[in-house]
């Protein structure tokens, strides 16, 4: 198995571990280690112990702020007055032929209190980072501060610490609005983008001021330039304002999720929740009807301006080629072929006769033949044309016809759509009129007006921020354009000067260099964002028990993803906790493939608690990708069930950890 693996995990005086280590050798046929203990045991601490080490944060305590010290309590107690303890977390992880092992050590300082009780007092905190190449330890190099913080964040990003440890029950966290922005520059830092993206602005700036030098000889260069800037901020404005925007609707769509599941769980009102429910659909459905409607009138009235334009012509030759037809004035079909064959046959020689008639033909006949020739080709030609013609004006005139008609379809089904509107928008109102006057009975928990008022203000701020997102979009396709012409005034402005200039040169090829990591940076960004949707689907489904509940999966450019029902309407804040743990997860393992980092996995409660049939395909797919990727699953005895004992035997690592008889030290690790 290529990639990054954790060979091993030291401890000093950390919480109840103490001082030890385990290390990781993964199973005979995959890289899979699973520690199995009791709640309270030690199996989530084993998870805090490595966030600690990488990034000072233990995420998964219920409540810091009562949670015990990080030196471990025993230690705490035998320790002296003053005298300082450290607690040190070490990772060893290997990567090729490099081994890195990342260390945080912070110092404690006992002290005892005016209440009598032993604290320890925040001393220094460090974080070192070492790399060994080839097990060669005379060429190890080690960092501290902001460069050990880089070299980490290579293998293991600080912005989604979470997509490499983490606990399977809280899975549906990576789909929580806003995350979109840090989980997009990650994903770039892992795969090396970013430094692409680095060299790219760097390129920018130097075209930039290059330009700006040129502008020194020609103040119409300056003054271009100063404008394109102050576009492409403008667009990033634009930019900002849209993705803000975007993310804001989704926060406050999850919200409002939330209120409707409160809404419709309470029984009193869960009929009307649920008639509401069908009545905003309705609505939606409404709105996709009108504008299918205004396309419609569109294409209608365009296609009348014309029709109605040229009725009177159309009319007038129509007439003529009647005419023209009634009086035998269109010249009958002349068999072309045949006069041309007696031509040929005759070959000059007039004295032959007609084989058609048996007479002689003589030079008045030759001449005759050719006149008539030249007349039925010209005229089969008009002839031709006129009786194609007749056919399509006669269909355009005939539609004319149908003018009132088809515009009184269109009317009566502007009217209908209105009416419906009228009736959702009222039964709709009347809804909320009722649930925001609800009177409760004081025993339950739900307090309807309020969560009816505060769904009432995210509806309208959703609304506020639609306003927004179409202003933010005209904005950017306004400033867009103004760039181009801009550069193209740039461009002609350029090409004035001397050509021979050093300047010029330089910023022809700076521009050149441009495009190149332009286009560079598009592709792989792009394929990246392809590649992640496909991946996540393909493991998505792996997972997923169910085979038709779900239609199309989308992954937009700023990796926010939605999950669709077969039918098209987005359904990911409507996945059951199981699903959302399979999407999860499948996005999880899509962003790792395609950043070319191969990480590993630490799962507290791997497979949460989902039911036995995506317990069983989520273990399933989780074995596999342990063929590839390095999985280390914290499990109770609880949820390491039968199956999945039967399905990880012999395949997997297996630790059991239980707690010290007094309770202060975990026991099963290497002392």
């Amino acid at each position: 198995m290529n990639g990054i693996k954790i060979d091993e995990i030291r401890f000093e005086n950390y919480r109840q571990y103490g001082t030890g280590s385990i290390s990781f050798p993964g199973g005979s046929s995959h890289n899979l280690s699973i520690l199995i203990a009791q709640n309270g045991t030690g199996k989530t601490t084993l998870l805090n112990a490595i966030t600690w080490c990488l990034y000072g944060k233990e995420p998964q305590l219920a409540d810091k702020d009562k949670a015990l010290p990080v030196l471990n309590t025993q230690v705490l107690k035998d320790a002296a007055e003053n005298e300082i303890k450290d607690v040190q977390v070490t990772l060893t992880v290997s990567d090729g032929d490099k081994v890195i092992e990342f260390s945080r050590k912070h110092s404690f300082i006992p002290r005892t209190g005016r209440d009598g009780i032993k604290r320890a007092v925040d001393g220094p905190d460090t974080f070192t980072v070492s790399t060994t190449v080839q097990r060669d330890f005379s060429n190890t190099k080690i960092v501290t501060g902001i460069d050990a913080e880089f070299l980490r964040n290579q293998y293991f990003h600080d912005a989604i610490y979470d997509f490499y440890f983490f606990d399977g029950e809280n899975l549906k966290m990576f789909f929580t609005p806003g995350r979109e922005k840090d989980i997009k520059r990650s994903i770039y830092n892992i795969s090396q983008v970013s430094l692409l993206e680095n060299v790219l602005d760097h390129v920018q700036k130097l075209s930039s001021r290059y330009t700006h030098e040129l502008g020194k000889a020609s103040p119409d260069i300056e003054k271009i330039q100063t404008e394109k800037e102050e576009q492409e901020k403008a667009l990033q404005r634009h930019r900002d304002s849209l993705s803000d925007a975007k993310r804001a609707i989704s926060k406050l769509s999850l919200e409002q999720t939330e209120i409707d599941d409160a809404l419709t769980r309470y029984k009193p009102i869960t009929d009307l929740q649920s008639e509401r429910a069908a009545l905003e659909t309705e609505s939606e459905n409404i709105k996709i009807r009108r504008e299918t409607l205004s396309t419609e009138r569109s294409a209608f009235i365009r296609r009348y301006t014309v029709l109605i334009k040229l009725y009177p012509r159309m009319q007038s030759i129509l007439r003529y080629i009647s005419e023209k037809e009634v009086n035998g004035e269109l010249p009958p079909s002349i068999d072309i072929a045949q006069v041309k064959e007696l031509l040929d046959l005759l070959n000059g020689n007039l004295d032959q006769p007609c084989p058609m008639c048996n007479h002689e033909i003589g030079e008045t006949g030759r001449e005759h033949l050719e006149r008539l020739l030249a007349k039925a080709s010209v005229s089969s030609k008009t002839s031709n044309f006129l009786k194609e013609i007749k056919g399509t004006l006669q269909d355009a005139v005939d539609e004319v016809k149908q003018y009132r008609t088809k515009r009184a379809k269109i009317t009566q089904t502007e009217s209908a759509i209105e009416e419906d509107d009228r009736r959702v928008t009222k039964r709709l109102a009347e809804i909320a009129k009722i649930l925001i006057n609800y009177e409760n009975s004081g025993e339950e928990k739900v307090n309807v007006p309020k969560l009816e008022a505060r769904r009432n203000d995210i509806k309208q701020n959703i609304a506020t921020h639609n306003q927004t997102i179409g202003a933010a979009e005209s904005g950017i396709k306004l400033c867009e354009k103004e760039i181009e012409r801009l550069d193209k005034k740039l461009e002609e402005a350029k090409s004035k000067l001397e050509q021979s200039g050093k300047t010029q040169r330089q910023l022809a090829v700076v521009n050149m260099l441009k495009g190149y990591y332009t286009q560079i940076l598009n592709d792989i960004t792009g394929g990246m964002r392809d590649e992640i949707e496909g991946t996540t689907r393909q493991i998505f489904e792996t997972m997923n028990w169910k085979t038709k509940s779900f239609g199309s999966m989308e992954i937009d450019d700023d990796y926010s993803v939605s999950i669709c029902d077969p039918d098209g309407l987005v359904m990911t804040a409507s996945l059951s906790a199981t699903e959302q743990m399979a999407l999860a997860y499948a996005f999880i393992l899509a962003i790792h493939n395609a950043s070319g980092r191969n990480c590993p996995l630490v799962i507290d409660s791997p497979i949460g608690r989902s039911s036995d049939k995506n317990r069983e395909c989520i273990a399933e797919a989780l074995l596999e990708i342990s063929e590839e990727k390095q999985i280390i699953m914290l499990f109770t005895p609880d949820d390491y069930t039968l199956p999945v004992q039967e399905m990880y035997a012999d395949k997997a690592y297996i630790k059991k950890l239980q707690l010290s008889e007094n309770e202060k030290f975990v026991e099963g690790i290497e002392r």
